[in-house]
């Protein structure tokens, strides 16, 4: 996979720690809005140097090969971040597979950006690394997320019972996959 794609409206990229102050900018905006979907953070997550850990971190696993997490940013505001899609728990032995968790600024849902990003991503993912399955889990009343997994392939396995930790709770995951012939 490369560092960075472009769609028709998007840079796509993997970022270093000089991105930071983007990306505090773009979770401290969006902060109620993802506390329904994601574990609860303590306050130091709201920090700059907080930031720059995770983007060093995520940039080291990128260049390993175990996760790799993609900022969108809209070519006509380049400066901005809107959205991550991230590929976690990569897989490249027989069974080929990994993980996909992505987020969108709240001003821009509903706009057609994380369905161009996940086309582009996943077509790649799958001719880059061969990733023959990607797994998604989505909590049940996230209508939008499930409808956009559906829109692009992703088909319903089950229920991934007190699955993910959100907000201090364990909560129930709906299992979606996408699987590459």
């Amino acid at each position: 996979m490369q560092l960075e794609y472009e769609s028709n409206r998007l840079f796509l990229r993997i970022c270093n720690e000089e991105y930071a102050s983007r990306l505090l900018t773009f979770q401290n905006a969006n902060r109620d809005f993802f506390s329904r979907w994601e574990p609860k953070r303590h306050d130091n997550f709201y920090t700059l140097a907080f930031q720059q850990q995770v983007l060093y971190a995520e940039f080291q696993a990128s260049l390993k090969g175990s996760y790799l997490r993609y900022y969108l940013f809209r070519k006509e505001a380049p400066e901005n971040i809107i959205g991550t899609i991230s590929f976690s728990h990569i897989s490249l032995g027989e069974d080929r597979s990994c993980h996909i968790g992505y987020k969108l600024d709240e001003a821009f849902t509903g706009c057609g950006y994380a369905k161009e990003a996940l086309e582009l991503l996943l077509s790649e993912l799958h001719q880059d690394l061969r990733v023959h399955r990607v797994e998604a889990d989505i909590m049940p009343q996230n209508l939008p997320s499930i409808h956009l997994a559906e829109r692009l392939g992703f088909i319903y396995e089950g229920i991934a019972h007190s699955s993910h930790q959100i907000n201090g709770r364990f909560e129930d995951h709906l299992r979606y996959a996408l699987i590459f012939p």
